[in-house]
């Protein structure tokens, strides 16, 4: 069950008055999640994008070739971080979002299945993943997404590996297996224990799969 004090938690830490009514808010979820730098790492990208979408609508300073303004609005931006609660549900995580004054939130481990079950829709390779590692908020609608597989396909495809060990049967892994098959690179899978397992199981039957080790 969720922690009913975690709306009061992000209620104190991102407030709810006039003062922040233009201020557009996201954050990352997991937990642990204190090392993340997610936050900086955002935060320095809006800061970025904002003063580019500045620059280029002050013609007495050199404009940036791009657009920056339909991606940042001229409005405050903020990322920021929670730990959610070990046992909360899909349940939970839906009711957070929904009272929250979050538009999008990234999920990070151990959330992103019960985030694939919480959200209204789901887009593109995260309905083959069964995961969700992105949530978009649009009036009281929850859209997710899954990035981790094509980004981790994009950072090794100039390596041209010949098979693919992974490690662990999260949902991270889920999504390099579905991206490893859809572009036909053999991969085997090795875990702590038989749990978790079946999704991996239902590529016994092509011939990009080798085995399961646990």
């Amino acid at each position: 069950m969720a922690d009913t004090n975690l709306h009061n938690q992000q209620s104190k830490t991102l407030g709810r008055n006039s003062d922040i009514e233009d201020l557009r808010l996201f954050a990352v979820l997991g937990n642990p999640i204190s090392h993340s730098l997610s936050p900086l790492i955002h935060n320095y990208a809006y800061h970025t994008l904002m003063q580019r979408s500045i620059t280029k609508d002050n013609p007495t300073q050199e404009s940036s070739p791009i657009d920056y303004s339909c991606i940042v609005p001229q409005a405050q931006t903020f990322y920021t971080r929670f730990a959610l609660p070990l046992g909360i549900d899909s349940k939970g995580l839906r009711d957070f979002l929904l009272q929250s004054d979050l538009l999008g939130v990234n999920v990070t481990v151990p959330f992103k299945e019960i985030a694939y079950q919480a959200v209204d829709e789901v887009v593109g390779i995260a309905r083959e993943i069964q995961a969700v590692n992105t949530i978009c908020k649009k009036d009281k609608t929850l859209i997710g997404y899954n990035t981790d597989a094509e980004g981790f396909f994009f950072c090794i495809q100039s390596y041209k590996p010949k098979k693919v060990l992974i490690l662990g049967a999260g949902g991270s892994a889920k999504s390099i297996a579905v991206i490893l098959n859809r572009y036909e690179i053999p991969f085997c899978v090795a875990n702590r224990s038989s749990e978790k397992l079946d999704f991996f199981k239902s590529y016994a039957e092509t011939k990009n799969f080798t085995e399961i080790v646990y």
